[in-house]
């Protein structure tokens, strides 16, 4: 099935966004090396901070489906179809920054559910926004 096209330019995009952020980061490090990267990044502009705690293709594949409703492992293994670490880093990642709520239904079988949680669905808007912009500029991203 793959991943729909609406979702293949908006992870396009934002991975495009991510390379030039860290380009532009990389830049200026190079023109002043005492700098702390990070507390510059911090200071500079929030974007970054946002681009980098969801700029990995799988952290926006699993946000995509997530947008849909909540889902347990398994489904979120197939949908996304990445390998069982990369989905249980991203998602343990996801989790620590307070993006993705996880909650075991039960024990036997083991069954876990994710969800976003409020600060996730903020990401929403953002999402079509630049899914719209995406579309409009696509054939020039490309």
């Amino acid at each position: 099935m793959g991943i729909p096209v609406r979702a293949e330019y908006l992870l396009d995009l934002i991975i495009h966004l991510l390379y030039y952020v860290k380009y532009l980061s990389y830049s200026r490090n190079i023109n002043n090396m005492e700098l702390n990267q990070e507390h510059e990044n911090e200071e500079i502009c929030p974007v970054v901070s946002a681009i980098e705690s969801v700029g990995t293709e799988a952290r926006l594949l699993v946000l995509h489906y997530l947008f849909e409703g909540e889902r347990g492992f398994n489904e979120l293994l197939r949908a996304t179809k990445l390998s069982s670490k990369t989905l249980s880093l991203t998602l343990k990642f996801l989790e620590s920054k307070n993006i993705v709520e996880r909650e075991v239904i039960s024990t036997r079988p083991f069954k876990v559910m994710y969800r976003l949680t409020e600060k996730g669905y903020d990401l929403k808007p953002v999402f079509d926004e630049l899914g719209k912009w995406g579309r409009k500029w696509k054939d020039s991203l490309l």
